[in-house]
């Protein structure tokens, strides 16, 4: 069966209720992988974002840190 935008949504929707926080645009893309096309996983996305009110933040990688105050 190939994956389509409301399984984009419901992973995204189970994976906040049970973790508490929403996966990063890596871990949905990673979790689908090439299983469908960019446009599906855009609408499961924003079917989210707009019911859920909740943003998706992009992955930031290794070495990422927190920024640095001013004057400190």
């Amino acid at each position: 069966m190939k994956a389509n935008r409301w399984q984009v949504y419901e992973w995204i929707k189970q994976s906040y209720m049970f973790y508490g926080v929403v996966p990063t645009l890596y871990q949905i893309k990673r979790h689908f992988g090439k299983s469908l096309p960019e446009s599906e996983l855009a609408e499961g996305i924003i079917e989210f974002v707009l019911t859920t009110r909740q943003p998706v933040r992009k992955w930031r990688g290794k070495g990422y840190t927190r920024p640095r105050r001013r004057g400190a």
